[in-house]
């Protein structure tokens, strides 16, 4: 279970091993599951519970927790939902978890970030359960279904379906060492969405509508230089170059390395919470010694600073980068600066900001209001 300091959503964590046992992540003094379960014990090297497989374990942790929420991995959650032995999920396990653990060396060796590698193991392992049968049989017509059926009974948008596919095929051709032409996929048209940017008064009224000073700034330095939200988690205090006005962005997206603007106010937000906070090792410290704030948290942390300000656009944390960009350009920024900035490898990618921007959009008049 994940502690309110820091920001992180309360949620408990059940993870099938190899052992043939579940690790549960509650607190380490959690006398009602240690009731529950008499078998259970603490693994110090994990930081966690671990008790052995039971077909009833969701039930007893819903009795406990019944007001927050149960984080299932695969395995197990298609384990209780299938009604499975231990004996027949240690097996399916065991034989999975080599053709991950290889899939995510190839990975690891190809250079993947860790978000990509997350994504695409579980787009494989949901393949592989669903397939449900040896893996050397898998044909066209049923690559071909199970796409169909992330569309049809999980309505999934079409990047992600375009991401499945990618994983699957170097799930193909790197761990069947099949050819994936054989399969002959084609992918979904990716649908091309505008981002979703904030007014600069709204953006104003959702930084102020945090009273946490650790929040509060990191809103606020994401905003003021455009990062995105796994790069401003990841930050370090030697990153802020307070002489240069500038912040180090180091192995952003793509493995790159890139300079933002440090603003004036943000750079006065982030000495405010240093004073107060005092972080070591990360800016911005997680729950856990030694770990960074989690993306989630930070995005918890905009939903409700957001509801709170009365903001009623669908937007994420990320809509604070894109409202960046947006407010340079309006602001008659270069284009071509403001892809540095953000990162972007490409200038199409940083052109999509001109769809947006409302300065030239406001001088010109509707008819209707010369006709009346």
């Amino acid at each position: 279970m994940k502690s309110r300091n820091g920001g992180d959503e309360m949620y408990i964590q059940l993870e099938f091993n190899d052992q043939g046992y579940i690790q549960i992540e509650v607190p380490k003094d959690d006398s009602k599951l240690v009731k529950a379960l008499p078998n259970i014990t603490w693994n110090q090297n994990k930081s966690c519970w671990i008790t052995p497989y039971r077909k009833d374990i969701l039930q007893i942790i819903q009795n406990i927790y019944p007001y927050e929420k149960i984080l299932l991995d695969d395995y197990l959650k298609t384990a209780l939902l299938a009604d499975v032995s231990q004996g027949k999920l240690s097996t399916v396990f065991s034989q999975h978890k080599i053709l991950m653990d290889k899939y995510s060396r190839i990975m690891k060796m190809q250079g993947f970030s860790r978000t990509t590698q997350k994504a695409y193991l579980g787009h494989v392992r949901r393949w592989l359960y669903w397939h449900n049968k040896k893996i050397e049989f898998c044909n066209k017509s049923e690559v071909h279904d199970y796409l169909v059926y992330l569309f049809d009974a999980k309505n999934a948008s079409h990047s992600y379906v375009n991401q499945a596919i990618s994983a699957l095929k170097l799930f193909y051709e790197n761990i069947l060492e099949q050819k994936w032409s054989r399969v002959s996929v084609k992918r979904p048209k990716r649908v091309q969405n505008l981002p979703k940017v904030l007014s600069q008064e709204e953006v104003v009224s959702i930084i102020e509508a945090l009273s946490n000073m650790k929040h509060k700034t990191i809103l606020t330095v994401t905003y003021s230089s455009g990062l995105r939200v796994s790069e401003v988690v990841r930050l370090k205090p030697a990153d802020i170059d307070s002489s240069r006005m500038l912040i180090h962005i180091r192995m952003g997206k793509g493995k790159k390395d890139r300079y933002t603007i440090l603003s004036k106010v943000a750079l006065q937000t982030l000495r405010n919470y240093y004073r107060l906070e005092r972080p070591e090792g990360w800016l911005f410290p997680g729950a856990k010694p030694g770990s960074h704030l989690t993306e989630r948290s930070v995005q918890k942390v905009f939903k409700k600073a957001k509801d709170k300000a009365g903001v009623k656009k669908d937007v994420t944390v990320h809509s604070l980068r894109h409202s960046f960009a947006t407010h340079l350009l309006e602001a008659g920024t270069d284009l071509r600066y403001i892809q540095e900035l953000l990162g972007h490898q490409s200038l199409r990618t940083t052109e999509i900001y001109t769809h947006v921007t409302t300065k030239e959009l406001r001088k010109i008049e509707s008819p209707l209001d010369r006709l009346m």
